[in-house]
């Protein structure tokens, strides 16, 4: 049985406990908050994933990575673009390898 669960996303690095077999959707703003949306089977057993979030104009190096988080490998899959309004500041999701 799959459904759609939705997590709230902090600037940096994101974990979540997913299914390897998730599927994140997209992110977009929800009540002035980043919300990711993910496709999944909350039967499946679930892991640790990561996520991160880098600012447009932001340099993405493996340094400024590992000052979020030492374990950080590179960045995967990017998920999407969301942008904070009131701040007037766009930021992009990737998951993250570990």
């Amino acid at each position: 049985m799959k459904v759609i669960y939705k997590y709230e996303i902090k600037a940096g690095s994101n974990e979540f406990e997913l299914p390897s077999d998730a599927k994140p959707l997209t992110v977009q703003m929800q009540d002035n908050k980043p919300y990711m949306w993910v496709l999944l089977d909350p039967e499946s057993p679930k892991v640790k994933r990561y996520f991160f979030t880098i600012g447009t104009g932001h340099i993405i190096d493996n340094i400024m990575l590992k000052e979020y988080d030492r374990n950080i490998n590179s960045l995967g899959d990017y998920i999407g673009t969301f942008q904070l309004t009131d701040f007037a500041l766009v930021f992009h999701l990737f998951e993250i390898i570990k």
